[in-house]
């Protein structure tokens, strides 16, 4: 079993966002902890794509919009906030400035990870 690193200084929200405008690698942050993301293969590639077709076609003409990797999603918990960059996302309510989608849902199929403050 590997040990989680805990980091010495946690990255404020507003210093991960100014980071993000800069070209370049994309990162995740959670909770002040910064990740970058690695690159994709292929085979992922060609899924996410047709998922987001799927999407596509699904959703055309209503009102709920969805949006490819390059598009972050703020997750606000009570006692920390998360930035992913998820494959494909479906948004039905805009926010207002646009720069990043704001939820305070939590998908329930997703598996915790080590060290999640939320995982029971």
């Amino acid at each position: 079993m590997t040990a989680v690193r805990q980091p010495s200084s946690l990255l404020s929200i507003e210093d991960y966002l100014a980071g993000e405008e800069q070209p370049g690698v994309k990162h995740e942050y959670l909770g002040g902890v910064v990740h970058a993301m690695a690159g994709a293969s292929n085979r992922h590639n060609i899924i996410a794509s047709n998922f987001l077709g799927a999407l596509i076609a699904r959703f055309r003409g209503k009102s709920c919009q969805p949006f490819n990797s390059d598009t972050k999603v703020r997750i606000t918990f009570p006692d920390h906030t998360r930035f992913y960059y998820p494959d494909a996302m479906v948004v039905c309510h805009l926010n207002p400035d646009r720069s990043v989608w704001k939820t305070k849902l939590k998908n329930p199929y997703c598996r915790a990870l080590p060290g999640d403050r939320d995982s029971s």
